[in-house]
C-alpha cells in the first residue's frame, strides 16, 4: 500500500500540476456561452473544444512516456529513505499508472467544458463514477489477483468516464470532426490566463498545491517505517470526504458565477458571494473538522478495521487523520477561492499563495525532523492555515472588506463552536464504552442548535434550501 499510494501521488501530482491549473484558469473564462443558441457560437466553441482536446491529449501522452521512462529516478529522488522492496513495487505500479494520465487530463478538460455550459451534475458524476469503478474492480477482482490489480483499477475509471464525457460532448455538438485551430492567435488567450500557473509548474492551482503538498509529506513520512505512507494515504481519503461533498461543488459553482459577475463589473455582488461562502464554510466545515479530530479512532475502526488492517495500522491511520483534521477547513479556502481568483483573472495571486504555503510546509517539516508521526500531517494543516489567511488578505485587496464576514458574525460563530466543544468535553470526561460517540453526538447537537439560534438568517436559508430540494424531488 505504501508503494501504491506513493506511485499514485506521483502521477496525480503531474496531472494536477500541469493540467488542472492551466485548464482551470482558462477554459471557463474563455469559453463564451452567452450566445449559446447561436450557430456561429456553436461552431466557434466546437473548434475551441476540438483543438484543446488534441493539444491536451498530445501533451499528456508525452508526459506519460516521460513518467514511464523516468519512474525509477523519480522515486529515488523523491523518497530516498524508502526501502528497496517498496521502491521496486512503486516503480512497477508507477509505470502502469503513468498511462492513466491522458484519460485523467481529458476528464479534467471535458468537465470544465461541461461546467462552462452549466452542466454541473454530469461533470461532478464523472469523479463519482471513477471511485465506483475502482471499488467494484477491487472488490470483484482483487481477491483473486492481489495488489497488482490496484493500478489497473485506478486506470479503469478515468478511461471509461472520459469516453462517457466525450459521448456527451458529441451530443452537444462540441466534439465532432472539424479542422483544429493551431494558430498562434488561438493560444494567446490561453497563455495570458495560464502563463503564471505554467511558469510555476502548476503549483498555483488547487490540485497542484494539494498534490505537491501530499507528495512532500509522503516523502518525509518514508523515514517513519513501512505503513506510514499508506496511513497518510488512507487518512487523506477520509478527510477529503467532507471537502468533496461541500468545498468541491462550491468551487465548481463559484467559478462561472464570479466570472459572469466580473464580466458585468458587479464587484459588490462578488464580495457578497465570497462573504456567504466563507460564513457557510465556517458553519458547515468546523463540525466536520472536529469530528475528524475527536472521532479519528472511531472513524478508522468502523470504516477500515478489517482483513489485514490490524490494530497498528488503525492506530497510525487514526493519528494521521487527527493531524489532518484542521485541514478540513483550511484546505477548503484554496479549493474554493483559487477559482475565485481565476474568475477575476488574477492567477498570479494563487501562485504566490501556493509558493508561500509549500515553503511553510517544508520549513515546518525540517524544524520537526525527529518528532512523533502526527507532526507530519499537522505540518500540512499548519501550512494550509497560512494559505487560508493569505487568501483572506488577497480577497480584501481585490474585492474589499465586504468579502469577509463581519466581526459580529465571527463572534457568534465562535460562541456556537465554544458551546459545542464544551458539551463534547463534558461527556468525554466521563469514561464509558460509548463515551466517544456520545461526546461527538452532544457536540453536534449543541453546535447546530446554537447556530440555529444565533444565525436566524442562515436557519431560514437552510430551511428554504431543504424545502426547494424536497419539492424538486417530488416529496
Amino acid at each position: 500500500m505504501d508503494a501504491y499510494y506513493f506511485s499514485l501521488a506521483v502521477v496525480i501530482a503531474v496531472h494536477d500540476l500541469v493540467f488542472v491549473g492551466a485548464l482551470g484558469a482558462s477554459i471557463v473564462p474563455l469559453l463564451n456561452v452567452d450566445d449559446i443558441n447561436s450557430k456561429a457560437s456553436l461552431a466557434a466553441r466546437t473548434k475551441f473544444v476540438v483543438t484543446a482536446t488534441l493539444v491536451v491529449a498530445a501533451i499528456a501522452a508525452i508526459l506519460s512516456t516521460a513518467l514511464w521512462v523516468g519512474m525509477p529516478r523519480i522515486t529515488e529522488l523523491l523518497a530516498p529513505r524508502m526501502s528497496d522492496q517498496v521502491r521496486e513495487i512503486s516503480n512497477t505500479f508507477g509505470r502502469v499508472l503513468a498511462w492513466s494520465l491522458p484519460a485523467a487530463a481529458l476528464t479534467t478538460l471535458f468537465t470544465l467544458v461541461l461546467n462552462a455550459h452549466h452542466r454541473f451534475a454530469l461533470a461532478a458524476l464523472a469523479y463519482l463514477a471513477n471511485n465506483v469503478i475502482f471499488i467494484a474492480i477491487v472488490v470483484l477482482i482483487a481477491p483473486s489477483f492481489g495488489a497488482r490489480m490496484l493500478p489497473l483499477a485506478a486506470m479503469a475509471g478515468p478511461i471509461l468516464t472520459t469516453l462517457a464525457l466525450a459521448v456527451q460532448l458529441m451530443r452537444l455538438g462540441l466534439l465532432r470532426p472539424v479542422r483544429p485551430d493551431l494558430s498562434l492567435g488561438f493560444f494567446k488567450p490561453f497563455w495570458r490566463l495560464s502563463r503564471m500557473l505554467l511558469l510555476s509548474l502548476g503549483i498555483g492551482s488547487t490540485g497542484g498545491l494539494l498534490m505537491a503538498s501530499q507528495l512532500i509529506i509522503r516523502s518525509f513520512a518514508a523515514k517513519y517505517g513501512d505503513g506510514s505512507i499508506a496511513a497518510l494515504g488512507y487518512a487523506f481519503r477520509l478527510y477529503e470526504v467532507p471537502l468533496s461533498l461541500i468545498a468541491g461543488p462550491a468551487g465548481t459553482l463559484v467559478l462561472p458565477m464570479v466570472a459572469a459577475l466580473y464580466t458585468g463589473g458587479r464587484f459588490s455582488e462578488i464580495g457578497h458571494v465570497c462573504r456567504q461562502i466563507i460564513l457557510w464554510g465556517l458553519i458547515v466545515l468546523f463540525p466536520a473538522a472536529f469530528v475528524a479530530w475527536g472521532g479519528a479512532d472511531l472513524i478508522v475502526q468502523v470504516l477500515l478495521r478489517r482483513g489485514n488492517f490490524d490494530a497498528d495500522a488503525a492506530r497510525i491511520t487514526a493519528e494521521a487523520l487527527r493531524g489532518f483534521a484542521p485541514a478540513v477547513m483550511t484546505e477548503a479556502a484554496f479549493v474554493v477561492f483559487f477559482r475565485v481568483f481565476y474568475a477575476l483573472r488574477m492567477p498570479s495571486r494563487t501562485v504566490f499563495v501556493a509558493f508561500v504555503t509549500l515553503a511553510s510546509l517544508v520549513g515546518l517539516l525540517l524544524i520537526v525532523p525527529n518528532s512523533a508521526f502526527i507532526s507530519v500531517p499537522l505540518c500540512l494543516s499548519a501550512a494550509f492555515t497560512v494559505a487560508a489567511f493569505l487568501l483572506a488578505a488577497s480577497l480584501v485587496l481585490a474585492v474589499g472588506w465586504g468579502a469577509l464576514p463581519s466581526g459580529w458574525q465571527l463572534v457568534r460563530w465562535l460562541a456556537s463552536s465554544g458551546l459545542g466543544v464544551a458539551a463534547w468535553k463534558f461527556i468525554s470526561d466521563h469514561p464509558a464504552d460509548s463515551a466517544q460517540l456520545s461526546a461527538l453526538s452532544a457536540f453536534l447537537c449543541v453546535y447546530f442548535l446554537s447556530i440555529g439560534f444565533l444565525f436566524p438568517d442562515c436557519r431560514r436559508e437552510a430551511s428554504r434550501f431543504v424545502r426547494d430540494a424536497a419539492n424538486r424531488a417530488g416529496w
